[in-house]
């Protein structure tokens, strides 16, 4: 620890001994830091002291903290979440690849990215679900991410640093942990609008071709490439609010009406063999 600016260095390691520490974070004046294999430890008074709170056996490379007490640690073995401190974690990863070492989290609002093994995901209810984030990316292998003003960015091995929107990459939110049975299309909510509105829909699940093990059904879930897009009364496309993979589950995006005149809209959502349109007024 440093007090001026890294003039003068403090050790501090009392309760973590010569541990690896390959992770370390601070929220709501709480340090954590994760190990190499050692498990995650917490301090609260500044570095003094440490306390150890799970996660043996766990390469950890990363915390994240959505919302009020709520812990998500990142680690080559999954993504594991706490609600009281760290005495329990539960293991909350399911949707994402991992396998190798190049994790890393971070935290927007009650949103949480993660890179693992090259791809991007996102949370938007303390990690419940996971949406892949990849799109633009190519095969590109992305090892870091920062937010700094509009923009999330994406370093790269090889490939130098790519950006997007965090309006666009966080204005789809998973509202429903709960698997629809059709797909389905709602009207959005104000109507008319003045002017944002919230579009909700649901993405039933697709079944593949491979046979899975006996007694568990026919085949497995995946993901449905799905649009849904902006057209004004002539037909033109105006906007495009999603364009990606996602898997079963009901979301709601929001659409900002401020750049475009008043009168009638159309939205429309598609997912293959599924469309679905429906009619908007925008009042200024």
């Amino acid at each position: 620890m440093s007090t001026n600016a890294g003039v003068n260095w403090t050790w501090i390691n009392n309760g973590l001994g010569s541990l690896d520490v390959t992770a370390l974070e601070s929220n709501n004046g709480i340090l954590y830091a994760g190990t190499y294999y050692d498990g995650a430890f917490r301090s609260t008074n500044n570095g003094g002291n440490w306390s150890y709170i799970g996660l043996t056996d766990k390469h950890l490379m990363g915390f994240a903290f959505p919302s009020t007490n709520v812990i998500i640690a990142g680690c080559c073995d999954g993504i594991f979440r706490s609600t009281n401190n760290g005495i329990d974690w539960t293991s909350v990863g399911a949707g994402v690849s991992l396998g190798c070492e190049n994790t890393f989290l971070l935290t927007y609002g009650t949103n949480v990215f993660v890179t693992s093994c090259g791809n991007v995901y996102m949370s938007t209810n303390s990690g419940n679900n996971w949406i892949q984030k990849n799109q633009g990316l190519g095969s590109n292998l992305i090892t870091d991410l920062m937010i700094s003003g509009n923009y999330i960015f994406a370093g790269s091995v090889s490939s130098s640093v790519w950006r997007r929107t965090l309006s666009e990459i966080i204005g789809i939110q998973n509202i429903s942990t709960e698997v629809p049975k059709e797909f389905k299309l709602y009207q959005n909510y104000p109507n008319p609008i003045n002017p944002a509105t919230k579009i909700k829909f649901e993405i039933a699940p697709l079944m593949s071709k491979i046979p899975i093990q006996s007694g568990r059904g026919v085949g497995e879930a995946r993901g449905v490439f799905t649009t849904l897009k902006i057209y004004n009364v002539a037909g033109c496309e105006i906007q495009t609010l999603v364009n990606e993979t996602l898997q079963p589950g009901t979301y709601e995006v929001t659409f900002n009406g401020n750049d475009i005149p008043s009168g009638i809209y159309f939205y429309k959502l598609s997912t293959g063999d599924f469309t679905e349109t429906r009619k908007m007024m925008l009042i200024k």
